[in-house]
């Protein structure tokens, strides 16, 4: 049992190579709407004003915002508490990243070809895509460098990080399949052993557990199988 953490470079097509690695391995798909979903059955109704935009120093929403931040990471907490499950997150990996039996994933892809994936997928022009990456690329290091202290584009969190363009679909996925057979087989001793945490050893907090719970549920009522 184990869980995948998929992040990367805007245009890499990682949303596409999320859905369907979670379908090959009959886990559990969890996105950004999975997580408003959460959030909101809990209470927060400004998610997207409050974690879209860091707070700076002055912004007197910025306690507020760094209580909700909290609360995310708690929630990807949760989330990797049930196992056999993909997350697609920009921050996930960030706080799993102890955890012995978690496998963070980063997708990369030269420039020039995630300018045109976007082209393609939002038919815009390539001005606009370019812009829209290096939009992403900024907001990512701010949240990254305000909420977690940590510099943006250190590759020191990650167990795979692959070039789709590359290695291709096919490929990229084997490999992390492979990995993920390994990294499945550790349990709370052999990660404790090695002076990391189990995903087996996270609280909960029932609250927000519930909230989870719920929304899981609820995905699997409403689609026969995983989501992918």
């Amino acid at each position: 049992m184990a869980v995948i953490t998929i992040t990367s470079q805007l245009g890499a097509s990682e949303d596409q190579f999320a859905a369907r690695l979670a379908e090959k391995l009959s886990y559990q798909y969890v996105d950004r709407k999975k997580y408003e979903e959460v959030l909101k059955e809990y209470g927060i109704v400004n998610f997207k004003e409050m974690l879209d935009n860091p707070p700076h120093f002055l912004d007197k929403f910025a306690r507020e915002k760094r209580d909700t931040a909290d609360l995310l990471n708690k929630m990807y907490l949760l989330f990797a508490h049930r196992n056999n499950i993909v997350l697609h997150s920009r921050r996930a990996f960030l706080i799993l990243e102890s955890f012995v039996n978690v496998l963070n994933v980063f997708l990369k892809a030269p420039k020039f070809v995630r300018i045109q994936n976007l082209m393609r997928w939002e038919q815009i022009g390539e001005r606009s895509a370019a812009e829209k990456i290096q939009e992403e690329e900024n907001t990512r290091k701010k949240i990254i460098e305000s909420f977690y202290k940590k510099k943006w584009d250190s590759f020191s969190p990650w167990t795979l990080v692959l070039n789709t363009h590359k290695l291709g679909f096919e490929l990229s996925k084997k490999l992390i399949l492979e990995a993920n057979s390994q990294v499945a087989t550790f349990d709370d001793a052999i990660g404790w052993q090695d002076g990391f945490p189990s995903i087996d050893t996270i609280e909960a907090d029932p609250i927000l557990e519930k909230a989870v719970n719920k929304v899981l549920v609820e995905d699997k009522t409403l689609s026969p199988g995983m989501e992918g």
